[in-house]
Order: structure tokens, then C-alpha cells, then sequence
């Protein structure tokens, strides 16, 4: 049996094609309404927005600053092409995969020439890629300017797994000091 709430979202037309698709879900009793599909991205027809599930926990607001930077490119770019390639849902499954056990320093499967990349340099070509697309410079310059931090640290998972191995296991201790390593790394105030 498909799961059709949760997952990768299907490939839509267009808006209409996404809205027969939330209808026939609520129109059999899948759903009750929209908010009841969890997949990665979703249309929120009462927003007018995207919403996409985030990958990692991010472990600075430097991180998710950029985080959401590279979701707004990547959405404006999917928004004014005239033409989007389809990805092969397997290489979406399996990249995931890859993302969930290797982190950000994975190998993927670019999944426009099937080649096997480190994640941080397809990343690099992805966001010269988006410069052609008239993708605003701030935006891309936000995820750039995070790279070279990612190649040395890694990402929020791992610094969460550094913190709690320094302190033995204990989660309590860990968060506490997750908080104050995001603090002083990015200037909060409490």
C-alpha cells in the first residue's frame, strides 16, 4: 500500500492539478483537511506558502538563517522556470537516505546527472547554478558564506552529538550547553 499523506509529494501540474489531489484525499476520508498531509514540502492553500520540514537541526541561527535561504532560492528558481526537470523518485528516496545516516559530509546522487557528489561541493555547484537564475546574491551569499563552517564542523546533529559525548551522555547537561555553545556562537541574549 502507498502512503499518499506522508513522504515526497507527488508531481503536480499546477495549482489545480494539487487541489483535485487534496480534494479526492478529503473527498475519501484520507484526510480532513490539508494539514493533514505531511509530506516533505506542502502548498498551504490558505497561506499561499510552501512549507518544507526541515532536515537537520540546525546548530546557530547562522545555520538556519542559511537553512532558509536556500529553501527561498531553490523555491523562487522552481518558481520562474519554464520548465522543471523531474527527479526519479528513488534518487529523492535514496539522497534522503544518504542525508539521514551520513549527515552533511554524504555522497548524493546529483540528481541531474546521476554522478556521485559530496554534498557540500554539489551544494556549491547547485548555488552557481542558482546565480544564472536571477536568484537574489544575499540569499545565495547567506548559504555560501556557511560552507566552509559545515566542512570543518558539520551540522547542527553533529554538534549536538560532540556536546553530549563531552559530557558523558547526559542530555541535561548537553542541552544546557548546546544553548550556551548557540549563544555565544551567534551573539544571543538570553
Amino acid at each position: 500500500m502507498m502512503i499518499v499523506r506522508g513522504g515526497m509529494p507527488f508531481y503536480f501540474e499546477n495549482w489545480l492539478d494539487f487541489e483535485h489531489c487534496a480534494s479526492r484525499l478529503h473527498t475519501t476520508g484520507s484526510i480532513d483537511s490539508v494539514r493533514d498531509i505531511w509530506w516533505k514540502m506542502r502548498p498551504h492553500p490558505d497561506f499561499g506558502t510552501l512549507e518544507v520540514r526541515i532536515g537537520d537541526m540546525p546548530g546557530c541561527r547562522d545555520d538556519a538563517i542559511a537553512y532558509i535561504a536556500y529553501v527561498r532560492a531553490e523555491a523562487m528558481a522552481a518558481m520562474h522556470a519554464e520548465a522543471m526537470p523531474r527527479v526519479h523518485p528513488s534518487l529523492i528516496r535514496e539522497n534522503r537516505w544518504r542525508a539521514s545516516r551520513y549527515g552533511i559530509h554524504a555522497t548524493m546522487i546529483d540528481p541531474f546527472t546521476e554522478d556521485l557528489v559530496p554534498v557540500l561541493d554539489w551544494l556549491e555547484i547547485r548555488l552557481n547554478m542558482l546565480a544564472t537564475c536571477g536568484i537574489k546574491q544575499s540569499d545565495l551569499e547567506l548559504v555560501a558564506r556557511r560552507i566552509g563552517h559545515w566542512r570543518r564542523y558539520a551540522g547542527g546533529g553533529a554538534m549536538q552529538r560532540r556536546l553530549r559525548n563531552g559530557l558523558n551522555g547526559k542530555d541535561n547537561a548537553a542541552f544546557s550547553a548546546m544553548i550556551a555553545a548557540m549563544r555565544a556562537q551567534d551573539g544571543w541574549s538570553a
